[in-house]
């Protein structure tokens, strides 16, 4: 709730509105301004309608489902685009009943809105499809993030507090998004970052909503024109005292993670943040410092930008002070009672070199979320969350090749495939875009400054939200890619034309897999289920429906093209006979979400990487004899076999990649 309380301009501490001078820093309070968060404004006497019913089809396209929010001049509704075939949220505003104050708020909100998202493109920030109107009504039609509010998920916790990983997560995206915005021309400061208005997807991704209040830079403008904001949340300078700028947004955000790492709510006793090891001592300093320094009063003594706080928080990660991390050393094997009986094959595995570590690159300062061998298996292609793409060998004592800018991206590289050729690359990025490397023509000497100059370098531009996977078809004619605005996109190779789009899904799709037969697709969306269609038509030929609420993150085909095996946000690895249409066998091994699957060329195993910090090593479709790598320190984010069968790299949060023996 916003308080009565007048605020000071000087220091911007809540002050008894009968008081002359400020208690904190003896400043005169005859000058001061109320702030009014955006959803209680000066003005609360609004009479809304009746919601809409369930069932309700607005505009001849949009099935209600049900109310899912409210707050400011309307309400927030789940509902179904019959037209596309999608999950949407609608915004609501009404006009019925207002003043004509009110009209203006409500005029300002909507049109800021509408004016900001049209323009913006980024995984963290919902897609605006469009915006209507009727007589007595406003609605935006946004896209609808599956998950909770921070907010909510906070009150489900018993201290209010989060697992310091947790929110290094969550504060890394979080600049990542602010990154986006404050980069516009002009910089966009959201002006209320808050637990309310953050998302917490199932798959931990964190999306920015609300909008209402954001306002673009205005260079050599004093001061807003109206105060914005969440009182504990909001800097001083959101009280009048000066304009906004990005280094606002960073105060709210410090203001964010001092709450969820101590429990303690700002909005009960703004500006008062004592240190955080206080709560927690082994919080360490360094993360300490930087939480103080965002909160600094004075903007100009806070970080310079999202990505130095970005920077930073990674660095607080790498340098392993997340005390809850699970650990397994060999020693911890060594303390096993071991059997007396063990019989042959056993005793076989005891002398084998499976999980045989060959090789460790740590050439990346962030998390890994992408891996690929070359088709030669002399190499492999990495790239990170710090858009660092690496190109290196693991057999040879060669220096990797770091290409700074993801190889001409402007966002972060999420997939990334080499054509079954070896003569092109693919990588898929958040900046809505496929960019194909053309490796064939240049000597190998000089591929380096081919992809660093853009030299032989094509673009798919054909998707309108950031590219989450992609596929190559087995001939190396086509690729499959799928976004965020729940489409898979076919498109031709040569020539970057579009040859069908496939919108079976109703949410964000996380992976897509050509079949090795060249003839289907599999894809798995947050919409819980997994599709197989026709690559000729987009038909679909067989779907699967997860139970308790799991998402399939991650897919792959058997080199048969018979199975699929599939990687569920609950711990397990489903396997489906396709052409049976039916499920065969659940692999139950990990303790954590699985990440990423891949089969074996010889179609005889599966390798699965998991969040609890483990690969494991399993026949298939049994899951028998698993053997389970456990040197990595952190989840594990990627995994794939060598193009041989005699080696897996797998790649971790952490930035670290491994490379070992499967034989």
């Amino acid at each position: 709730m916003v308080l009565a309380e007048r605020y000071c301009m000087q220091c911007g501490a809540a002050c008894v509105s009968t008081e002359p001078v400020c208690g904190v820093c003896g400043a005169s309070l005859k000058i001061t301004l109320p702030l009014h968060a955006e959803n209680e404004n000066p003005f609360p006497q609004i009479c809304l309608p009746e919601p809409l019913p369930a069932d309700h089809l607005l505009a001849n396209r949009y099935r209600i489902v049900r109310r899912v929010g409210g707050g400011g001049f309307g309400a927030v509704y789940k509902a179904q685009d019959t037209r596309e075939g999608r999950r949407v949220a609608i915004k609501e505003i009404s006009l019925s009943g207002l003043t004509p104050q009110q009209m203006i708020e409500a005029t300002g909100s909507f049109n800021r809105e509408v004016e900001l998202l049209s323009s913006l493109h980024h995984r963290g920030i919902p897609c605006l499809y469009e915006h209507l109107t009727d007589s007595e009504h406003w609605y935006l039609v946004m896209e609808f993030i599956a998950g909770e509010t921070l907010e909510e998920h906070l009150a489900r916790t018993t201290d209010g507090r989060l697992p310091l990983e947790q929110a290094l997560q969550i504060g890394t995206q979080v600049c990542d998004v602010l990154e986006y915005l404050h980069s516009r021309q002009p910089s966009i400061i959201f002006r209320d970052l808050k637990p309310a208005n953050l998302m917490v997807l199932p798959d931990q991704r964190v999306s920015i909503i609300d909008f209402g209040v954001a306002r673009r830079y205005a260079p050599g403008k004093p001061k807003d024109t109206t105060a914005f904001g969440s009182p504990g949340y909001a800097a001083p300078e959101q009280y009048g005292r000066a304009q906004t700028t990005s280094q606002t947004d960073i105060y709210s955000l410090g203001a964010l993670l001092h709450q969820v790492l101590s429990g303690q709510d700002p909005s009960l006793n703004p500006f008062r943040f004592p240190p955080l090891r206080i709560y927690d001592r082994a919080l360490s300093v360094e993360l300490e410092r930087l939480i103080a320094q965002m909160l600094e009063t004075d903007m100009e003594r806070r970080p310079a930008s999202a990505a130095e706080v970005r920077r930073r928080m990674q660095a607080i990660t790498a340098s392993r002070i997340v005390t809850h991390r699970r650990k397994v050393t060999t020693t911890d094997a060594a303390r096993r009672p071991q059997s007396p009986l063990a019989s042959a094959a056993a005793l076989a595995r005891a002398f084998s070199t499976v999980g045989v570590t060959v090789y460790i690159y740590r050439g990346h300062d962030s998390a890994v979320h992408a891996l690929a061998w070359a088709p030669d298996g002399h190499s492999i292609i990495s790239s990170d969350d710090g858009r660092i793409t690496s190109i290196w060998n693991p057999f040879h004592t060669s220096p990797p090749r770091i290409l700074p800018t993801n190889g001409g991206h402007a966002f972060p590289v999420n997939d990334l495939a080499w054509a079954p050729n070896g003569h092109m690359l693919a990588t898929a990025s958040d900046d809505q875009t496929v960019r194909l490397w053309h490796l064939d023509t240049w000597p190998p000497r000089w591929q380096i400054l081919v992809l660093l100059l853009g030299f032989r370098s094509s673009i798919y531009e054909g998707h309108l939200t950031a590219v989450n996977a992609l596929s190559w078809a087995p001939n190396g004619t086509m690729l499959a890619s799928a976004e965020e605005r729940s489409a898979v996109h076919v498109w031709d190779a040569s020539t970057r034309k579009r040859l069908l789009a496939y919108h079976g899904h109703s949410d964000v799709v996380e992976d897509v897999a050509w079949a090795p037969d060249g003839l289907r697709l599999a894809s798995s969306s947050i919409d819980h289920t997994v599709r197989v269609w026709s690559a000729a038509d987009g038909k679909g030929l067989w779907h699967w429906r997860t139970k308790g609420g799991a998402i399939v993150h991650t897919l792959v085909w058997s080199p048969d093209a018979r199975y699929l095996a599939c990687g569920v946000s609950n711990g397990q690895v489903h396997v489906c006979d396709v052409l049976q249409e039916r499920q065969i066998f659940i692999y139950h091994g990990h303790k954590d979400a699985v990440s990423c699957v891949d089969w074996s060329p010889d179609g005889q195993r599966i390798a699965s990487a998991s969040f609890d910090g483990t690969v494991h090593l399993w026949h298939a479709p049994d899951g028998k004899e698993a053997f389970v790598y456990r040197s990595h320190q952190d989840s594990v984010l990627s995994v794939a076999w060598s193009p041989d069968g005699q080696h897996i790299a797998s790649a971790d949060r952490e930035g670290v990649v491994h490379v070992w023996k499967t034989a």
